[in-house]
Parts: C-alpha cells; sequence; structure tokens
C-alpha cells in the first residue's frame, strides 16, 4: 500500500470509526484535491474498497443531519439559502443551478424529485424558477420528508412531499424526474421510470465525480435499455457530484 492511500485509509477508518464532524469534513475537502487517476487508483485499492460501504452510510447519515439542521434553522429564522453564512447549505443551494441552464422546463407541469432530503434545495429551485404546477419531493426517512415539508409550506399550494421509496414509485403522470446523487439502489429507479414514465419524460440524475463513488451510486452504469446520456453538467469539488442529462430513445 502506498503512502497516499494509507493516508487515506485512515481517515476513512476515522470516519467509520467515530463519524465525527472533523473527520467527515476532512472527507469531504479530499474530494476537492483528487484527480480522477488517483481516485480510481484509490477506488480500486481492496483497503479502500473494504470501507466503502460503511463510509457511504456514514456520510450519508452526516448530510442527512447537517441537511436537517440547515433546514430547522432556515425555517425558524425565515432566512434564504442563499443569505446562509454557512457554506454548507448556500453550496447545497447553488451546486444545482446549471439544471436551470441546461433546462427550460417548457412543457413541464409534473416534476418529481426522488430523495429530496431534509433540505429539498433542487425543489425549492423548481417552486421558485419555473411555472411548474405540481411539485412533489419522495424519499424514504419520515424525518426527511418532515423537515423538507416544514422548509417549503409557504408553497404548499404547488408541492408535496411523501415518504416513498422511488424504485416502487408510479412515475406515469409525472413530465421530469430528478434522481439526487446519494439515493441508494438508482439502478432501481432507473429500472423502474423506464417501466413506469411517459415516453416524453425528462431525467436528470446527481452522479459521484472522482472519490465521490465512495459514498454515491453510479447510475449511468445501470442505465435501462432506451436511455442515453444526452450531456454532463459542471463538476462540484466539494460534492463530488455533477448532473448528467438523460435522454429517452424510441
Amino acid at each position: 500500500m502506498s503512502g497516499r492511500t494509507h493516508q487515506v485509509v485512515e481517515l476513512l477508518q476515522e470516519v467509520v470509526r467515530s463519524e465525527s464532524e472533523a473527520s467527515l469534513l476532512a472527507l469531504s475537502q479530499l474530494f476537492e484535491t483528487v484527480s480522477d487517476h488517483e481516485a480510481a487508483s484509490l477506488l480500486a485499492s481492496p483497503e479502500v474498497g473494504q470501507l466503502a460501504a460503511a463510509v457511504g452510510n456514514a456520510y450519508r447519515r452526516w448530510v442527512s443531519a447537517r441537511e436537517a439542521q440547515d433546514a430547522l434553522r432556515l425555517a425558524q429564522s425565515k432566512r434564504h439559502l442563499v443569505e446562509e453564512d454557512d457554506g454548507f447549505a448556500r453550496r447545497t443551494y447553488t451546486r444545482v443551478q446549471d439544471l436551470f441552464v441546461r433546462e427550460s422546463f417548457e412543457g413541464v407541469s409534473n416534476f418529481v424529485m426522488v430523495g429530496c432530503g431534509p433540505l429539498p434545495a433542487t425543489l425549492l429551485q423548481v417552486l421558485e424558477r419555473t411555472r411548474v404546477t405540481r411539485v412533489l419531493g419522495l424519499d424514504v426517512r419520515s424525518e426527511a420528508v418532515r423537515a423538507a415539508a416544514t422548509l417549503l409550506s409557504s408553497y404548499a399550494e404547488r408541492v408535496e412531499l411523501l415518504r416513498r421509496d422511488g424504485s416502487d414509485f408510479d412515475y406515469a403522470a409525472w413530465d421530469f424526474v430528478y434522481v439526487a446523487n446519494l439515493v441508494e439502489n438508482k439502478a432501481g429507479v432507473l429500472a423502474q421510470i423506464a417501466r413506469t414514465a411517459p415516453a416524453h419524460v425528462r431525467v436528470v440524475v446527481r452522479e459521484p465525480v472522482g472519490l465521490g463513488a465512495l459514498v454515491a451510486e453510479h447510475g449511468e452504469s445501470s442505465l435501462p435499455a432506451g436511455f442515453e446520456v444526452q450531456h454532463y453538467g459542471p463538476r462540484e469539488p466539494r460534492f463530488a457530484s455533477r448532473h448528467m442529462f438523460l435522454e429517452r430513445r424510441p
């Protein structure tokens, strides 16, 4: 094991052992500094591979807790995400802005997000920036649904939040489906979209890049028949992710 791999493994072991704020912040900072070449080498390491599942679980719990804290603070203060001094909350909002550069949302009446989380920044921007009349957020965690509903309460006439698993949801009525980066079983979600969504559906998946594959699943590796990648959005280094815009072929 190289010296660099040993350092990374030690950090990952600390993440799993303590789930401390310091170790998880160090992990997110590592995402920004590791090149794709080095990330591929690290991900291929058996020592890193043995820790990947536990690290991914710890990271998802940490992100969910951070988002829940920020959602509560924002709901109480009535401040907007972009007004936050907390860089985490602000970057959660700004990282998805390219979605609205690439997509016009023309003709979209029904938008559903799989994995909205407690701080539903993507849903908030859809509500603020588009004329979509029906917006739905799905999450498997009740606490995430409750926090998101509180934060978006001023849009209650347009938005609904449900505790549902995106891999068994019926997408027949939905024009646009957005799948969050940390959604588990992305393959199952995409297969269900392929089975039930209308032919005209637009699909965007938030995908890990570089070392982000340590904590999030690749949807591209399990695209259903009839779907292909149309475009990739810019990378967000701290979250080690980007948008993947899909096109459905006849």
